[in-house]
C-alpha cells in the first residue's frame, strides 16, 4: 500500500516537514507518480527498523527488546550510569538515551533522597 507523506508523518509521529527532509536526504525512499510522492508501507517499515539501535533489534532466536524506552528506564532505575546505558543500547549520543528513558516517580524520589542524604 502506498502512503501519502502526511500519512507517513502520522505513522512515524513526526512533522510533515521531517518526512520531506527524510525523503530529500534519501533516508526514506519515495516514488513519484506524476507530481505526487508516495511512500511504500514496506519502505516505511524498513526505515523504522533501520532507526532502532542494533542491540534492541529483534534477532532470530535472540531476545532483543522491541521497546528501547522500557530497557533504558529499567537500566537507569537499576542505578546504572546514563553513559553506560547509552553504550549498551547502541546510542551515539546521550540525548538519544534521554529521549527513551522515563524515570518512574519512585525512582525520582529515591534520587532526590540520595542527594539530600549526601549533603547532610
Amino acid at each position: 500500500m502506498l502512503l501519502t507523506p502526511p500519512e507517513a508523518a502520522e505513522r512515524l509521529r513526526v512533522s510533515l516537514r521531517m518526512v520531506y527532509a527524510l525523503m530529500a536526504d534519501g533516508s526514506l525512499v519515495a516514488v513519484k507518480i506524476r507530481r505526487a510522492k508516495r511512500i511504500d508501507e514496506h519502505e516505511l517499515q524498513r526505515f523504522i527498523e533501520s532507526c532502532q539501535p542494533t542491540s534492541t533489534r529483534k534477532r532470530k532466536g535472540g531476545a532483543g527488546s522491541s521497546r528501547p524506552s522500557s530497557t533504558a528506564s529499567a537500566l537507569l532505575s537499576g542505578g546504572h550510569n546514563l553513559h553506560a546505558v547509552a553504550q549498551v543500547l547502541g546510542h551515539k549520543t546521550v540525548q538519544s538515551t534521554k529521549r527513551y528513558a522515563h524515570l518512574y516517580p519512585e525512582a525520582q524520589a529515591s534520587a532526590l533522597a540520595s542527594i539530600f542524604r549526601r549533603k547532610a
